[in-house]
């Protein structure tokens, strides 16, 4: 047995029979817990199950020059901080360290009067 999702509020289990020594092994199945007991889940979303979502993000170059679009603006870092999220779905702390004066991506950044811009 299994978790469904790494959401803590997801009732969801999935059964797998791991070992069968007289015969082929069953076909796996989704239930949902219901105190204490668990009922069948029918229309079960394998493909997310069988697929996750990778969980760590790595933050590029080409994501930082798109935030900062290539230089033509300037941004305040929690502003560039905010944008770089939503196109990266990274956490907070590694769009911080990929906009750190003296991080990995520092070559490539400006930041005068507390502002932030791309520089190829």
């Amino acid at each position: 047995m299994q978790l469904a999702s790494d959401d803590p509020q997801d009732n969801g289990a999935v059964w797998t029979y791991c070992k069968n020594n007289d015969g082929r092994l069953g076909a796996r199945s989704a239930w949902e817990r219901r105190n204490g007991l668990f009922a069948p889940v029918l229309e079960f979303d394998w493909d997310t199950f069988d697929n996750p979502k990778a969980e760590r993000v790595t933050i590029t170059a080409d994501d930082l020059a798109t935030v900062l679009e290539n230089g033509q603006k300037q941004f305040t870092k929690a502003d560039a901080v905010k944008a770089l999220r939503v196109l990266t779905e990274a956490g907070r702390t590694a769009c911080y360290d990929a906009l750190d004066s003296d991080g990995r991506f520092s070559a490539h950044l400006s930041e005068t009067r507390g502002l932030l811009s791309w520089k190829a």
